[in-house]
């Protein structure tokens, strides 16, 4: 005859069992999830860095020659600044060139990556992104100090404001 106490034992064991089963298995739902969220994550840095670096020479090309523009119109071309701009602008293309051959490319493959790899390529590709977001805030403040003695400039000659380089 089976005792109250083993039936009720049994009983404890089974939901025991049953308990890990179902943790287990949420547990491996769970991680795949992550996975599928950092991989995602991923993507989106990714196509970020793409958009970042598709624009950036571009842009410093336009910086460039909008500082040139206003130099010429106030004769600090022909002498130490210009070169030192020219100088400067040389230097961060080279090093822009340098950054850009280091940054990830979006090439695919990534479900392959275990979190952690996934987790560390995230990191990277924020840092990529982050190091073009600076040499583009250096360039906008320059575009907006000349855009500045642009508007200063035509207030004194008693022009309004036009678009663009004069």
């Amino acid at each position: 005859m089976i005792d109250l106490g083993m039936l009720l034992g049994g009983i404890a064991t089974f939901t025991a069992l049953a308990s890990l089963l179902v943790s287990i298995k949420n547990y491996t739902r769970i991680s795949e999830m992550k996975s599928l969220d950092l991989r995602i994550k991923f993507q989106e840095s990714l196509n970020d860095l793409d958009l970042a670096r598709k624009g950036i020479e571009d842009f410093l090309e336009g910086a460039n020659n909008s500082r040139i523009a206003v130099m010429a119109a106030t004769g600090q071309l022909t002498g130490d600044a210009g070169q030192i701009w020219r100088k400067q602008v040389d230097e961060d293309k080279e090093a822009l060139q340098r950054l850009l051959a280091r940054a990830p490319k979006n090439v695919g493959g990534y479900e392959k990556f275990s979190p952690s790899e996934l987790v560390s390529q995230l990191i990277v590709a924020h840092r990529f992104i982050g190091e073009l977001e600076k040499v583009r805030e250096k360039y906008q403040k320059c575009l907006d100090e000349d855009d500045k003695w642009r508007h200063t400039r035509q207030a004194q000659i008693g022009r309004g404001p036009t678009i663009g380089p004069n």
